[in-house]
């Protein structure tokens, strides 16, 4: 594998850190922006402004979700300015990887023919993303209720994916 490639990873929070310093870490060059202070990336290399991390970068990863509003990237550093997804399109002509790519996002890289991929169509990343969610719901219950659960009576709207797993935490 050819290690003399920059990689772009933008915004994101934690597990976008953990993915530049492993990127890093196998050599690779890893510039990084929009992530917040609190992280830390190690080896990759923290940059001012979104245009200094795509400069030559042979690829550029956006978070999951690539954006929270479909207007912007997804950026846990409040200090960043915010870097609009369809002006983003215009400044790099390599690939961009993101999770939950909106569609107008993808509309919008196609009519531009810009080569675009989002990892979340994965349905192994799905399955193993559907823990950390599950916990997730379960510490944001906790957090909100006035007793614990265990031993609470709870409901579970739909069974997919996150439905199944947090039924099987729920149940322990």
């Amino acid at each position: 594998m050819d290690k003399n490639i920059k990689l772009a990873l933008l915004g994101g929070d934690a597990r976008q850190c953990y993915l530049a310093r492993e990127l890093a870490a196998r050599g690779f060059e890893t510039a990084v922006w929009g992530l917040g202070k609190e992280f830390d990336i190690d080896k990759a290399v923290k940059c001012r402004d979104a245009g200094s991390a795509i400069d030559s970068a042979s690829a550029v990863v956006l978070p999951l979700p690539a954006s929270l509003d479909g207007i912007s990237v997804n950026c846990s550093d409040p200090d960043s300015d915010k870097l609009k997804l369809l002006t983003f399109l215009d400044y790099t002509e390599v690939p961009i990887f993101g999770g939950r790519l909106g569609e107008s996002f993808r509309l919008s890289a196609s009519a531009r023919k810009k080569h675009v991929i989002d990892y979340f169509e994965s349905e192994t990343l799905q399955i193993k993303n559907a823990t950390p969610t599950a916990e997730g719901a379960i510490y944001l219950a906790m957090q909100n209720m006035k007793k614990t659960l265990f031993g609470s009576r709870v409901a579970v709207v739909g069974y997919g994916r996150i439905g199944r797993m947090l039924s099987c935490l729920l149940a322990k």
